[in-house]
């Protein structure tokens, strides 16, 4: 039993819990799977195999799905297959292999309630990841590799090297599949794997202990880091998950990157998918307080610009809604806001909160619209145009309501009203007005009940 392995374990698994561990058939699962039949004496935990069949070799991939059968059914123990053809798939190769693998591995986890997920990573395959990394140019994250625990991951072998692998599997005779796509220098961890790792190896015969200290170095960095970042967040972020501008502007640069994929990382419980420049295009709308931004921010996630406060949430851009023509008079729903209208001959003695329109001054029909982007229009009391932003800044308006407000546009989509706010300049009552249209908002029946 390899006792680094054996500690991991130990630290990690609760007795009598269950585990499932990422089957491939190959050299590091089949070890892996020996060293947990052996801590499975002292702690009588469950395991689950997992195998997905990626369809990228054909026949061989299906003798792999053959070989994890027939292995789990002599050793006496569950198994949980699925077959994805991942060639048919858009994007990169490896990067959809990867994904699906940890999908398919999460609904395992799911089914059976387990505690972790774990896999057969080595050390061999942190050093790639480093270089890898480093390579894409990666940040201090990336440079610290994989993680021997990870939330639901768990990777035991991490301090394992391939050649201890091999050795114990050869000196016990226990066979294993062999995936020939490993030996294809097209791929970029195979090129590090067959040509720099020896490399490597040959200019430093200690790279595994240097590796070691190196990445345990990076990791308590930026353990330490993340730490931080939270503890700030925690003393600062105000409810609803709102960060104030001017507190945030105060951190240093490069902490606040770190604040930012922290925020990220709240809603998507990892920052992956998170690039470089998405977290300093971030940081530049927040630093420059665009008020008013709604950016999204990676997948369905927005950043939001409010006026002394910024917030990373769950969702996406809102879609511009389509337009609709507003009965003259009747009623027109409009994003659950119902819109009345009439028409008045003569100003009413006393006014009410409708919004009264010169009809000798509109372009017909009129529509109904939401905003955008570049929407101007002339505010009463305003010798020019005004932006529409800087019009809903003015109000204070939240900038996740602002697609709700429905505006009153012409024919030639020139802004009329905005909502029962304001009145265009240019088509206001005055004593002159002969023909009115008055124009009421309320909530739609179905939104009253709700």
């Amino acid at each position: 039993m390899n006792t680094t392995v054996l500690k991991h374990i130990v630290e990690n698994i609760r007795p009598k819990s269950t585990v499932i561990l990422a089957f491939s058939g190959g050299p590091d699962s089949i070890y892996l799977f020996h060293q947990l039949l052996e801590a499975k004496k002292k702690l009588s935990f469950k395991i689950v195999l997992a195998h997905l069949n990626h369809k990228l070799r054909g026949k061989e991939s299906d003798a792999d799905e053959n070989f994890c059968l027939i292995f789990a059914k002599n050793n006496n123990t569950p198994i949980e297959i699925e077959e994805k053809n991942i060639s048919s798939i858009k994007g990169n190769l490896e990067d959809n292999a990867r994904k699906f693998r940890y999908v398919f591995l999460e609904e395992v986890r799911k089914k059976y309630k387990a505690d972790f997920i774990l896999t057969a990573h080595h050390l061999d395959d942190n050093i790639e990841t480093f270089l890898m990394n480093f390579l894409r140019g990666s940040g201090l994250k990336g440079l610290s590799g994989m993680q021997i625990k990870s939330s639901k991951i768990l990777r035991p072998l991490l301090e394992t090297t391939k050649d201890e692998i091999l050795k114990y599997l050869k000196k016990n005779s226990i066979k294993f599949r062999t995936d020939k796509t490993n030996f294809d220098d097209s791929y970029t961890r195979n090129n590090i794997r067959k040509n720099i790792l020896p490399l490597l190896k040959k200019i430093q015969p200690s790279l595994k202990d240097v590796f070691l200290r190196n990445w345990e170095t990076l990791s308590e960095t930026q353990r330490f880091i993340d730490k931080e970042a939270e503890k700030w967040i925690l003393k600062n972020m105000k409810k609803q998950y709102k960060v104030p501008i001017k507190t945030f502007k105060n951190v240093d640069k490069f902490m606040q990157t770190v604040i930012i994929k922290n925020l990220f990382n709240l809603y998507h419980k990892t920052n992956d998918n998170l690039s470089k420049d998405m977290v300093e295009r971030a940081q530049k709308i927040i630093n420059e307080e665009k008020t008013g931004k709604n950016v999204p921010f990676g997948k369905n996630t927005l950043l939001i610009i409010n006026y002394d406060s910024f917030e990373i949430t769950a969702g996406s851009k809102q879609k511009q809604l389509p337009r609709k023509k507003l009965e003259i008079p009747g009623e027109t729903t409009y994003s659950n806001i119902k819109i009345s209208s009439k028409l008045l001959k003569e100003i009413p003695k006393n006014l009410s909160k409708d919004v009264y329109i010169d009809y000798s001054k509109c372009n017909l029909p009129l529509y109904v619209r939401g905003k955008k982007d570049g929407d101007k229009f002339k505010n009463i009391g305003m010798k020019g145009t005004q932006k529409l932003q800087d019009f809903f800044v003015n109000k204070k308006i939240p900038n996740n309501k602002r697609h709700l407000i429905p505006l009153i546009v012409d024919k030639n989509d020139e802004i009329i009203a905005v909502g029962s706010m304001a009145v265009s300049d240019l088509h206001k009552i005055t004593t002159n007005t002969k023909k009115i249209i008055a124009v009421s908002f309320e909530p739609a029946l179905e939104n009253k009940q709700k």
